[in-house]
């Protein structure tokens, strides 16, 4: 007894299916299953970014803590940010997840790091890669 082989149109309707099913478009979520990577909280006392774990991979976010130079406190310069006005600003971690945006007052950059005259004090934590985002979200950049 022989085996027999498939037909060419079982082969072909085989395939024909395999390719509709990876090409034929998803069905997008609702806007009720739309699950947020980042919100914004605003209410009583500073403003608040929350990010998902996914989102914080996804960016690559990383931290680093401020240290003390004499009067000054250090960050990386990466972690500074600029408002349209010209007013640098640092992403605080409050919170696991959770950034809030810090007013700094710049003395000087040298070698990949800022001194700053104000802002968080040493031992906080601040964004040191993905503050971009950071301030995307917080004024609705790219949502």
């Amino acid at each position: 007894m022989s085996a027999r082989r498939p037909s060419a149109w079982l082969v072909l309707s085989a395939v024909v299916v395999a390719l509709v099913w990876v090409v034929w478009p998803q069905p997008t979520p609702s806007e009720g299953d739309v699950l947020e990577a980042a919100h914004v909280e605003e209410g009583d006392g500073p403003m608040r970014i929350i990010l998902t774990q996914d989102a914080a991979s996804r960016i690559d976010l990383r931290t680093a803590t401020v240290e003390q130079d004499g009067d000054a406190v250090v960050v990386p310069d990466s972690a500074l940010m600029w408002d349209g006005g010209g007013t640098a600003i640092v992403y605080e971690e409050v919170d696991d997840l959770t950034y809030s945006p810090v007013t700094v007052e710049l003395d000087h950059q040298n070698d990949g790091r800022a001194w700053l005259v104000s802002g968080p004090e040493a031992g906080a934590v601040v964004v040191s890669l993905g503050a971009a985002e950071l301030y995307g979200v917080q004024h609705g950049i790219g949502h």
